[in-house]
């Protein structure tokens, strides 16, 4: 039997990283003050967002017009939808912007990386402006639109790096990197270039572009990375902690998901980010399993022939082995009196040690229990009950069916069972009996066995 371990060492020992924050607030658009009820719907439904120039759709409360319904949104049940180009002459040249609020003003020097997923409405223009400008004030007391062409030109911070997006089918992880002048507490996402500098491919059908955006995050580079770390052995965790499609992490050169401590040593994990490359190295030391655990010894007391139920103790994540075998043990019984230990460990590695479990004579104190019961109502053995010659100072008994549904339970060893279950006569047959109970200056004492139903009128 292999045992795994994994530790958690809050004082000196285990996982130490930073916690990133996604510094946008309602980044998968689901928070709303009200539903949208046609296409165009967004401003002051979508809280901490809002739009310029072309209308954008919030699709959310179930609001789905028929050209949407090929999507799903990428995270939760919500997304907006907005045209990000049509080119001059064929449509509308106006463009649609979405505008979103961050939880804090960005510092100044530090970088930031973001990803936000796209999705292309199947059939329409596809071109390569997509991008993302973050200022310090609203867009809209930054410039004023009243020149042509009706769309803002700006040098946006992040830019599409992929060339004209052709994927209609899949989302389409949209990633980049900047570093912050101080003071950003704003973004807004859409195309801010000039007509003649888009690269596009026109469905002469089709007279302009429509995008799907979802599941905008924001983070400071730094809180990307892993923190020099110490695992026990055998033990993993994953370093791309928030899932981000544009970090990769390598470990010698090789991109790995899940960082596995299967050997005692020192190991380097590298994380590279798009658009900002290598952004940082943690170092994991991995140590032997016994120096995480902490030691405990402790005993157990049962009858002759009473059963200790082992498997009560893995809510705590405890295992029990022989230590002859090397067997996981789920129950424990003796029929005679001593001392017998078992090994303990902890599936987390966090404890081991030995358990001494004493078995002693509890003959002073013995229940008797029919094997047969016949609940017709005759006033003859009609019901199933346990009966003792001693004072029993606690007592529980719990009768099962042959598919292991319980049918009766009492705490009350002068309440027995009427045949009953659910107010409906049992079926005759074989029934299964659980019974714990306790005499004065005696341990608990576990018993099973079966009883027989008969002779329903």
């Amino acid at each position: 039997m292999r045992l795994l371990c994994f530790m958690i060492w809050i004082s000196t020992v285990g996982m130490s990283y930073t916690f990133g924050q996604n510094l946008v607030l309602n980044p998968s658009l689901e928070e709303y003050i009200s539903c949208p009820k046609e296409d165009g719907d967004f401003d002051g439904l979508v809280k901490d967002w809002r739009s310029y120039e072309l209308p954008v759709t919030y699709l959310q409360c179930d609001y789905r017009p028929d050209w949407s319904l090929r999507v799903d949104p990428y995270d939760g049940e919500a997304m907006c939808a907005m045209r990000y180009f049509d080119p001059a002459g064929v449509g509308d040249p106006r463009r649609g912007y979405v505008h979103g609020t961050l939880s804090s003003k960005l510092l100044r020097g530090k970088r930031y990386y973001i990803e936000y997923f796209l999705h292309l409405l199947f059939g329409i223009n596809l071109h390569d402006q997509f991008s993302v400008y973050f200022t310090q004030d609203p867009l809209d007391q930054i410039i004023k639109n009243d020149d042509i062409p009706p769309y803002f030109v700006l040098s946006a911070q992040i830019n599409n790096q992929k060339g004209i997006l052709k994927d209609t089918i899949n989302w389409i992880p949209m990633t980049g990197c900047f570093v912050a002048d101080g003071g950003e507490q704003y973004f807004s996402m859409g195309n801010f270039l000039h007509d003649s500098m888009v690269n596009f491919i026109n469905f002469v059908h089709h007279s302009g572009s429509m995008e799907f955006i979802d599941y905008v995050r924001l983070f400071e580079v730094d809180d990307l990375v892993y923190t020099d770390t110490i695992l026990c052995q055998n033990t993993g965790f994953v370093p791309n902690t928030y899932d981000l499609k544009g970090l990769k992490t390598m470990l010698d050169g090789v991109e790995i998901n899940r960082f596995v401590a299967d050997q005692e040593g020192i190991y380097e994990i590298e994380y590279v980010l798009d658009g900002c490359g290598v952004i940082g190295r943690s170092m994991v030391e991995v140590i032997p399993c016994r120096e995480c655990a902490q030691n405990i010894t402790p005993s157990y007391s049962i009858c002759i022939d009473s059963i200790l139920s082992l498997e009560d103790l893995m809510a705590d994540n405890l295992i029990h082995t022989d230590p002859t075998t090397g067997e996981i043990v789920t129950e424990f019984s003796r029929g005679q009196v001593g001392t017998y230990q078992l090994d303990i460990f902890s599936v987390d590695c966090s404890v081991v040690g030995t358990a001494d479990i004493e078995v002693v004579d509890c003959s002073a104190c013995k229940l008797y229990l029919p094997n047969v019961f016949t609940p017709n109502d005759d006033g003859i053995n009609d019901f199933f009950r346990a009966f003792a010659a001693c004072d029993v100072v606690s007592f529980e008994m719990s009768i099962f069916n042959r598919w292991g549904d319980m049918v009766f339970h009492s705490s009350d060893m002068n309440l027995g069972w009427n045949g009953y279950h659910n107010n409906t006569p049992a079926d005759n047959g074989v029934y299964v009996y659980m019974i714990r109970y306790k005499q004065n200056g005696y341990p608990f004492k576990s018993i099973k066995g079966d009883v027989t139903l008969l002779s329903w009128r």
